[in-house]
């Protein structure tokens, strides 16, 4: 098993060496991965829900930054809701990324939110599931620097030359829907899903995505596959954060149901009882030393 922090986007309010202090932070504990949220607009879900927050830092901007200050740890942008994004632009910048930080890049890829957000960014929001299949077979074939010659419905282009990244740049999906599942074992090398209802819910899905990459001749051992470590929906929150061996026993819950990742949301603790990043840095040092046997 092995661990991802989400960095809390709001710790930038302490200032750049703050943002600073916590990756490195992170890195010196011995946490496998770093992951900063994107979302370029957020609006209304539907009538009478809350509204959605914009996070307070755009993910590849950030991790540009936080490559400069750590050596060793992963990287990525996590929910890039790729069909609002100019997907030649975004191959450019997180190819960029992966060449200066040493191949350390993961893409993360989502869908997004309501028909608004694709209207105020001028993207249809009809046609955003054929949109993110062509836009992946862009991404891939850029960064292995082949010459691009495409003329699908939403992407054209006539000899083009692009320039090779460090690596395999991993594009992970992110979300819970049956076509999220289904892209992932047919095309991804990772997911990445939010709360469940319980265990079972967990392991159906688990599965749904191994037997999609079986039908296309995929080895769903190489899947990536990650989930919060958080409360089920059916389990109450009252100190599961603070209860380090509960968070223990999360961890290998997850790893029996057949993930080999999880994350942890920084944001809850930095909101909550680490309100500064050094104190953030401290709780997840302790968390991270409870967890170790069992990664």
């Amino acid at each position: 098993m092995k661990l991802t922090v989400v960095l809390p986007s709001v710790i930038y309010r302490e200032g750049p060496q703050a943002v600073v202090r916590f990756v490195q932070g992170v890195e010196q504990i011995g946490y496998h991965h770093l992951d900063v949220l994107d979302r370029v607009t957020a609006g209304l879900q539907t009538a009478g829900e809350s509204r959605v927050k914009k996070p307070s830092l755009d993910a590849l901007t950030t991790l540009g930054f936080a490559a400069g200050a750590t050596r060793t740890i992963g990287l990525g942008a996590r929910s890039v809701v790729l069909p609002q994004r100019e997907t030649m632009l975004v191959a450019e910048q997180v190819g960029t990324l992966d060449q200066l930080s040493g191949g350390r890049m993961r893409l993360g890829i989502g869908f997004g939110g309501p028909a608004a957000e694709y209207e105020a960014l001028g993207k249809r929001y009809e046609y955003r599931g054929q949109s993110m299949d062509q836009a992946v077979a862009l991404l891939r074939s850029h960064w292995q620097g082949e010459t691009l010659d495409l003329s699908g419905a939403y992407f054209r282009a006539d000899r083009l030359n692009t320039a090779p990244s460090a690596g395999s740049i991993p594009i992970w999906l992110e979300g819970a829907e049956p076509e999220v599942l289904k892209r992932t074992g047919c095309y991804c090398d990772g997911w990445s899903g939010h709360q469940a209802r319980n265990r079972a819910a967990v392991g159906r899905t688990v599965d749904l995505i191994r037997q999609y990459a079986v039908d296309v001749g995929r080895d769903p051992a190489q899947l990536n596959l990650q989930m919060p470590l958080a409360p089920f929906g059916c389990e109450t929150e009252s100190g599961f954060f603070c209860d380090h061996q509960r968070l223990a026993e999360r961890v290998s819950e997850l790893e029996e149901l057949g993930l080999n990742w999880a994350s942890i949301d920084a944001a809850a603790a930095y909101q909550g009882d680490s309100p500064t990043v050094d104190r953030l840095v401290h709780c997840l040092d302790k968390l991270f030393q409870t967890l170790q046997p069992c990664l």
